[in-house]
């Protein structure tokens, strides 16, 4: 089976976000010139989940400290939310700027989220939460209100094009334009979709050597 995980982004520019200023923003918090709360939303499958990673990555000396702490909203327990601050204290001890990654956060279970609240409001000024959502209407409006709103819309097959073609070469795998950028149409903006696409490519150029 083709190891798409070796191609997972692993910086900004590894990202593929068509919107400018959706770039932008992602690309500030990953530097550091931004240091808020974020709150990415936008279909399945637009990169956010590998997005929250590279900004935590990006804050975060490897030397000193391994990665952020991530969790599943739907998984995530009241005892999490206790273990947040203990866990930006140790980032800190390393010398990073602590951060939280928290995907589909409008899973947490109502009390759940709503101890957050009360966590950021008492020590997020400590550290950042990098939360993804499929669904922000799910969420409070005073919830959204203590996050930095960015969209991730769905990606056209021309975003996909440049990145899947660069993974294809580093894989020694030759395939046609114009029949890649017919694959990628079907893939109705997904990176998911896109990685299914390559994966098709490299079985039939094995089948065929």
């Amino acid at each position: 089976m083709p190891d798409n995980t070796k191609y997972k982004p692993q910086t900004v520019g590894d990202l593929v976000i068509e919107d400018p200023n959706s770039l932008r923003r992602i690309a500030e918090y990953a530097d550091g010139l931004r240091t808020g709360h974020m709150l990415m939303h936008g279909p399945k499958g637009t990169g956010k989940s590998a997005a929250a990673d590279v900004i935590a990555k990006s804050r975060i000396d490897p030397d000193q400290w391994a990665s952020a702490k991530s969790y599943q909203g739907s998984k995530m327990k009241s005892s999490d939310i206790e273990g947040i601050l203990q866990d930006w204290n140790w980032q800190m001890l390393g010398g990073a700027c602590p951060v939280t990654v928290i995907n589909e956060i409008d899973l947490l279970a109502p009390a759940t989220l709503e101890q957050l609240k009360s966590f950021m409001d008492e020590y997020g000024h400590l550290g950042q939460i990098v939360a993804t959502t499929n669904n922000p209407h799910r969420l409070s409006v005073p919830m959204r209100d203590r996050f930095d709103i960015i969209e991730m819309p769905a990606i056209s097959p021309q975003g996909f094009e440049k990145r899947i073609r660069e993974t294809l070469d580093a894989d020694g795998v030759s395939f046609d334009d114009t029949m890649l950028r017919d694959m990628l149409a079907t893939t109705d903006g997904s990176w998911r979709g896109a990685l299914s696409v390559r994966e098709d490519i490299i079985v039939a150029s094995k089948r065929a050597a």
